[in-house]
């Protein structure tokens, strides 16, 4: 699987996750409003979030150190923190791959000016003079 479409199912995976939050267990908590201590309410709603995102990853196979080619030396823990991550939520998963994206686009773009400072200094200008019919000599202006 080429890595756009990886990213792309990492996404849907967070948007999945959120979508059974939303419906499935949100209601509940909203039902329990002013019953209950907000922070608990909050702390409940991340858990289950968690949960509910390492039950995805696990299911799916989903593993984002996988996708970037390092491979935890206990696979279950690139599951695990991958559905910690997917319980955050699409916005947030789409958030955090296109930092990862533009950190990579920034480092091409510095590679590429480097390596232009680098063909222009080589590219030094060569002026060439007659010093006599049939010789040049060669001079380099840089």
């Amino acid at each position: 699987m080429e890595l756009a479409i990886k990213i792309a199912v990492l996404v849907l995976a967070a948007a999945v996750g959120e979508g059974i939050n939303e419906f499935f267990f949100i209601p509940w908590l909203d039902m329990a409003k002013g019953k209950w201590n907000e922070v608990v309410r909050v702390q409940l709603a991340r858990i289950w979030s968690g949960l509910v995102g390492v039950a995805i990853a696990w299911e799916l196979g989903l593993s984002i150190f996988a996708l970037l080619g390092v491979e935890p030396l206990h696979p279950i823990m690139g599951y695990v923190l991958t559905g910690l991550l997917i319980g955050r939520g699409s916005n947030y998963v789409h958030e955090f791959i296109n930092r990862f994206v533009t950190a990579t686009q920034e480092k091409q773009v510095a590679q590429m000016a480097q390596t232009q400072r680098l063909l222009e200094d080589l590219a030094e200008p060569v002026a060439t003079t007659t010093v006599a019919p049939g010789v040049h000599s060669h001079k380099f202006l840089g």
